[in-house]
């Protein structure tokens, strides 16, 4: 029997798949009304989090209650204090979008454990029964041989559930983000 190395990709996959839940738009600036109302409709009152262009380094604010125009952007901080920069400084705009990143991580799980499966059934290739004879004991003669591709469609099958609830439970405890990149 071959060893399974394809399977040494898995989790390098599931980091994938964590990572994976977030949508990047990127908005050219100066900002229309139509963006601002779009950003400012699907942060709510979430948390939100600016990066922030100050020289030659980015700063990070996070906070709630965004307030947006074609100027300025706002939130609270932790302390309650409301914080404000200019637009022309802003790089980005992070928030979560509720409620997505368990059916995005399931969807991702499921493509890429089904990809890695049937990989790896590929790659472990025929088995082969011994001849009649050697293995077992008089006429009970008891063995089980999969081509390769019958493994892959097993593996595809198999893994891809498994990423699948993996998956699911990464991306509900990731989340899923909307990153808003200005240029």
């Amino acid at each position: 029997m071959r060893d399974c190395r394809a399977l040494k990709w898995l989790p390098l996959a599931g980091a994938l798949a964590g990572a994976a839940c977030t949508t990047t738009r990127v908005v050219q600036r100066p900002l229309s009304p139509a963006d601002i109302s779009e950003i400012v409709r699907g942060v709510q009152d979430d948390e939100v989090t600016l990066r922030v262009d100050e020289g030659k380094q980015q700063k990070v604010l996070t906070g709630k209650y965004l307030s947006l125009n074609a100027e300025q952007a706002g939130l609270d901080d932790a302390s309650g204090q409301r914080r404000s920069v200019p637009v022309a400084a802003l790089c980005g705009i992070r928030y979560p979008r509720p409620g997505t990143g368990v059916f995005q991580g399931m969807g991702i799980g499921l493509l890429t454990g089904a990809a890695v499966g049937a990989v790896a059934g590929l790659a472990s290739g025929d088995d082969r029964c011994p001849p009649s004879g050697s293995f077992g004991s008089g006429n009970w003669r008891f063995c089980f041989a999969f081509s390769a591709p019958q493994k892959a469609g097993f593996g595809a099958v198999g893994l891809g559930l498994v990423g699948m609830v993996v998956g699911g439970v990464v991306g509900g405890l990731v989340g899923a983000h909307t990153e808003v990149v200005l240029r």
